[in-house]
């Protein structure tokens, strides 16, 4: 009878952890102008997860960052940015680029995710030498009110810069790549050209981004229930096996 509860409590506490979360791909492409409103957003919705993107340029001053609205278009290629001094999105600056400042798309996501990969075409300019990726995350809210929250919080683009990590990957580096999170999870992402271009222009547009949901707080409270049926199932049988006093 023990053996089969412990039996029992095992298999509900594997069987509440074993089914990892399955990768969600979305896909951002489209066939919109190079140029439009700046602060407009866009919804995706795959596997049951929305998430809704918008596009920023960040200009540094005095060793901080402050964000501006930019436009945010879906290409048959992927994502762009078109922002302030992009020569309304020609020559190539209707991409994810860094020459006037440092494009990003910002991703709010419906749940907390894990960042695990991505397909990025890259457009050479001005020479460009590599194609470069910034990745942050902060696991709280924004209200999206006109679009505006971050472009009056430089504090919290900082923070997202601050907590990111920078992935570099020469041009030649196939387009489709993984993005090493590191274990940071949160429903805020942000995804852009090198923040610190020291090697030429880079510049890239999205195809697609791969993502993994965080188990739910309830999954976790069923796995720890069935640990602690293992446990208590084991403490009895410790209990009726003990020698008995002379």
């Amino acid at each position: 009878m023990l053996r089969t509860l412990g039996a029992v409590a095992i298999a509900i506490a594997v069987g509440t952890a074993a089914p990892a979360a399955a990768s969600t791909t979305f896909a951002l492409t489209g066939n919109d102008p190079v140029n439009g409103t700046f602060g407009n957003q866009r919804v995706f919705t795959a596997g049951g997860i929305s998430v809704r993107a918008t596009g920023w340029r960040a200009v540094s001053s005095n060793g901080s960052f402050t964000a501006q609205q930019s436009y945010l278009a879906r290409f048959s290629n992927g994502l762009g940015v078109t922002s302030t001094n992009d020569n309304s999105g020609r020559d190539s600056l209707h991409t994810i680029e860094n020459r006037h400042g440092f494009d990003f798309v910002l991703f709010q996501f419906d749940r907390a995710v894990t960042l695990t990969g991505a397909t990025l075409n890259t457009y050479r300019v001005n020479n460009s030498r590599d194609n470069d990726v910034f990745i942050g995350t902060v696991n709280t809210n924004l209200s999206w009110t006109n679009g505006i929250a971050l472009q009056n919080n430089s504090g919290l683009l900082n923070d997202l810069i601050d907590a990111g990590i920078s992935i570099k990957s020469a041009t030649n580096t196939p387009a489709s790549r993984s993005f090493a999170s590191y274990g940071q999870f949160g429903n805020l992402w942000l995804v852009g050209a090198d923040f610190n271009n020291t090697d030429g222009t880079d510049a890239f547009k999205m195809r697609n981004l791969m993502v993994t949901p965080v188990p739910e707080p309830a999954t976790w409270a069923m796995m720890i229930a069935g640990f602690g049926m293992i446990g208590a199932g084991l403490r009895r049988r410790r209990q009726q096996v003990a020698p008995l006093a002379c």
